[in-house]
């Protein structure tokens, strides 16, 4: 029942500290439809659908809740800059996905005033936006005389996905002034990479000719997995209460602890983009050590008996590390699974036979809540481990609460 309870809290603490993460302002700015530009802080969503409104915070402290026809520009610096354009133009919201395709082209266009996220400025700018369907579109616009959504609508032929790419033609004209395109059209995928490369590749080819001015205009950097490599220590105790199974023994019943755990290693560490730095995945390698030693006398005899059980073990861990606040200072909560090996071991009673049939492999659930400090942190630790008893003879149930200390390296460069 305290297993169940624990468990509870851990899922209860992720969920209500879930809602603090929504809100983080971050600097940025807004141009609005009459050209000023004001400075302040905006809610970084860390949008994965284009926002359709924002919340703008002044200067001043006054709150603002902004819609694309509301303002002309907004501009976010987060982990990464990103800049927001309102743009009103026709959308094929037809089906893309391969669940959705028909036997036929089935365009579905919609006229639409949305915030698109600016990839690449220059003579041709290229947007990207994710609509509400969950389609993704790329856009471009030359010289500012109208945007276009690159088209392309897929369609199923029996078996097989077809399409027909419009947005190769339309790249084609707009891009007729710099010879080389054409060469590029006929293999050009739909994808970011692809398509942000041609539009690149045609400003360098008619800047001079445009006097469009020298290279360093705006484009979108990417953010990038974070990787972190560290060492990690933890101590604290483990409790073991053994438990009869199908036969008698004479153990059964046995507390045993609390008793010394300590862990010890590397770690490393993969912080994902687009989450605002709080979610990461986190593997481990540790050494884990236990040691259980008790007496104790049966209810028919006075005879002191005396068991001892330790073990070395090699683990590795995997944990999901979710932070709901940003900053210097940022609490931490943990969920995840250890999987491990006992290397070396002792298994006494009264150090002549063996108290249990000892367990070599081993599995723990792990739950964590703690405070990190750049890549510094401190964590409490539950530990609810499997059996170190064969089931079919004498079960256990493992417990342990240990305090963790780690600390890392980050490898990437900004």
């Amino acid at each position: 029942m305290r297993t169940n309870r624990t468990v509870l809290l851990f899922c209860l603490l992720f969920a209500s500290l879930g809602v603090a993460a929504q809100g983080r302002f971050n600097a940025g700015y807004i141009i609005r439809n009459n050209n000023d530009t004001v400075q302040g802080t905006i809610d970084d969503q860390n949008w994965d659908i284009n926002p359709k409104k924002i919340t703008f915070k002044a200067a001043s402290g006054k709150e603002e809740s902004l819609t694309c026809r509301d303002i002309k520009e907004f501009c976010v610096h987060g982990h990464v800059t990103e800049v927001y354009r309102s743009k009103v133009l026709d959308l094929d919201k037809g089906p893309y996905d391969l669940k959705d395709l028909l036997s036929y082209p089935s365009p579905v266009i919609s006229r639409d005033t949305v915030f698109a996220t600016l990839y690449e400025s220059g003579t041709i700018a290229l947007y990207f936006l994710r609509d509400e369907t969950l389609r993704y579109h790329y856009l471009v616009e030359k010289n500012d005389t109208g945007i276009q959504d690159l088209s392309i609508q897929r369609y199923l032929d029996e078996t097989k996905i077809k399409s027909n790419d419009i947005y190769k033609n339309q790249l084609n004209r707009l891009m007729a002034d710099c010879p080389g395109v054409i060469t590029k059209l006929a293999d050009l995928a739909y994808t970011e990479r692809e398509i942000r490369a041609l539009v690149n590749y045609y400003n360098n080819c008619v800047r001079p000719a445009v006097n469009a001015g020298p290279p360093g205009e705006y484009t979108q950097a990417k953010e990038k997995v974070r990787v972190i490599l560290g060492l990690i220590a933890g101590v604290g105790f483990r409790k073991d209460k053994l438990k009869p199974s199908l036969v008698y023994n004479s153990l059964g019943g046995l507390s045993l602890g609390p008793s010394p755990n300590i862990d010890a290693g590397l770690w490393l560490s993969f912080v994902l983009p687009r989450t605002k730095r709080s979610l990461e995945v986190c593997s481990e390698l540790e050494w884990n050590y236990f040691a259980h030693n008790k007496q104790f006398v049966y209810s028919s005899s006075p005879d002191v008996n005396t068991v001892g059980i330790t073990a070395h073990v090699v683990r590795a861990d995997v944990l999901l590390r979710y932070s709901p606040l940003s900053g210097q200072v940022k609490p931490t909560f943990s969920l995840g699974g250890a999987l491990g090996s006992a290397v070396a071991y002792t298994n006494t009673l009264n150090t002549t036979q063996e108290a249990i049939p000892f367990v070599q492999f081993q599995w723990a659930f792990i739950a964590g809540a703690g405070i990190a400090i750049k890549n510094v942190g401190l964590e409490l630790r539950y530990f609810l481990n499997s059996s170190i008893s064969h089931r079919f003879v004498l079960m256990s149930t493992p417990h342990c609460l240990n305090l963790t200390f780690r600390y890392g390296f980050t490898l990437t460069k900004k």
